[in-house]
């Protein structure tokens, strides 16, 4: 009976001593085969693991800058759309203010208006030919600020009177803007110096003392002289 024992290294281990152990060829490249295989299949689940986290972390990254650029973008959009209904209302605020200025302007025109015409007319019974000359122009249907502004004087309708005989005198009022008030009190204040310079009345200067001369009035009385002495004394004097 053989004890003769095979091994996938080959050679035979025999009752009278043991040869020298021989590698089987087919064996050694089964093993390698193996391990080759082991290798790379381990080698490449890591790699399709490693490329996992990579595409996942990146993923990631991607979904991050994404949500990111979304509410950036919201939040902007959102801010322009505050500042341009701010804006709009601000702009509405502010046509609400000039409505009501240009009411308010129109207003108190109207009303100064009314007031100097009211005076004027009050005035004008007093001035001989006022209507007529008036009436004669269209400066004041024109320019209804010069009777607002005529009001305003003392003598109201002397000026009125004044600017429809002179119509010159208007544009140097109107031209003036705001300070053709006082273009009409200076024009005011001259009329009222023309006029009272007009009325003043100056008086006569006293007759002087009649002096005794040579032609026989006597004592100088010429109420106790002949008719003949007095003529003769007023063609010798």
């Amino acid at each position: 009976m053989s004890d003769e024992i095979s091994t996938p290294l080959g050679g035979d281990i025999g009752s009278e001593g043991a040869s020298t152990p021989k590698y089987d060829d087919n064996y050694v490249n089964g093993l390698v085969q193996t391990k080759k295989e082991k290798a790379f299949k381990n080698g490449y689940n890591k790699a399709l693991e490693e490329v996992g986290n990579r595409q996942s972390q990146s993923s990631s990254a991607l979904d991050q800058s994404a949500i990111e650029g979304i509410v950036n973008a919201s939040l902007q959009s959102w801010s322009e759309k505050q500042q341009k209904l701010q804006q709009a209302q601000l702009q509405r605020e502010k046509e609400e203010q000039d409505r009501q200025l240009l009411a308010d302007y129109h207003k108190k025109e109207a009303e100064s208006y009314d007031t100097g015409y009211r005076k004027v007319m009050a005035e004008a019974s007093k001035i001989d030919g006022f209507d007529e000359a008036v009436n004669e122009v269209t400066i004041f249907n024109e320019n209804p600020r010069l009777i607002s502004l005529a009001g305003q004087v003392e003598n109201s309708a002397e000026v009125v009177y004044e600017l429809a005989r002179n119509p010159h005198k208007v544009k140097r009022i109107l031209d003036a803007g705001s300070s053709g008030l006082v273009e009409m009190r200076n024009l005011a204040s001259s009329i009222k110096q023309n006029t009272a310079a007009k009325n003043k009345t100056y008086p006569s200067e006293p007759l002087g003392h009649i002096k005794s001369s040579n032609t026989g009035l006597g004592d100088g009385n010429l109420s106790n002289a002949p008719l003949g002495e007095i003529l003769d004394y007023f063609n010798n004097n």
